[in-house]
């Protein structure tokens, strides 16, 4: 829903570069098409956003949270099973006046990056005394490519394709492999309760997985891995492997 357009604009010749939040960019690309490079990684925590607590732990038991993610939805009711969970729509000031209206509605969940990319003071209260709660990411796994911007070209466009690299953050670039494989050896899109966490240090790729089963509330399958930065597809490799 948020690429199609600008697929088909770039598969018509009307654009050379479709520019893309890829934790929306599906797993798999036809043939044409390549992810090319990407900006730097913004934060990568998910937020909770309210005015009734500090805290996840401190929100009221049996609290209801706005979140469309399922990803989101099913961590949530792992770590707080006695949350009431509802969908939620809309871009984020349209979400956010939401929480503002609506009294049945203790808290909504939002992506870091996007609150920082429109020019939100996290560190403020928010119009109406809205709290926003970053979650430690290492505890609540972000979606793959959550918080990078990349760009999405013709494969055949090397013109594109240099531009492109001119502008690349080489690490976020690494980061965005290396999670994206660990969706495609999962066969899992945007829309799969996975969450994994990657950074780089000294050279070395660090990954943490988390994979929710899309038909049961069992618990998750987890592993965490350590590899050799330059070489993402083969570390996401060994975290899929190791599963369990």
């Amino acid at each position: 829903m948020f690429t199609k357009e600008l697929v088909i604009a770039l598969d018509n010749g009307e654009i050379d570069l479709a520019v893309h939040s890829m934790k929306d960019v599906p797993t798999v690309l036809a043939d044409q098409f390549e992810i090319a490079g990407a900006l730097e990684r913004a934060p990568v925590s998910d937020v909770l956003v309210c005015s009734r607590a500090a805290s996840l732990d401190e929100l009221p038991e049996g609290a209801t949270v706005a979140t469309g993610s399922v990803r989101r939805q099913r961590q949530l009711t792992w770590l707080r099973p006695d949350l009431k969970l509802v969908d939620i729509r809309g871009n984020v000031p349209t979400r956010l006046q939401k929480l503002r209206d609506q009294d049945d509605l203790d808290a909504i969940m939002l992506a870091e990056a996007g609150l920082v990319r429109l020019g939100y003071d996290l560190e403020s209260e928010l119009d109406g005394g809205l709290r926003v709660i970053a979650l430690d990411a290492d505890g609540f796994l972000p979606a793959a490519g959550q918080g990078i911007v990349g760009f999405e070209i013709r494969a055949d466009d090397d013109d594109a394709r240099a531009c492109v690299e001119a502008i690349t953050h080489r690490e976020s670039m690494l980061l965005l492999l290396a999670e994206r494989e660990f969706l495609r050896l999962l066969d899992a899109g945007c829309h799969t309760p996975v969450g994994v966490r990657s950074w780089i240090h000294d050279d070395t790729l660090h990954m943490a997985g988390r994979v929710f089963d899309e038909d049961s509330t069992d618990e998750p399958t987890e592993s965490s891995v350590t590899g050799p930065a330059a070489e993402p597809e083969r570390v996401a490799g060994e975290l899929f492997a190791n599963l369990s």
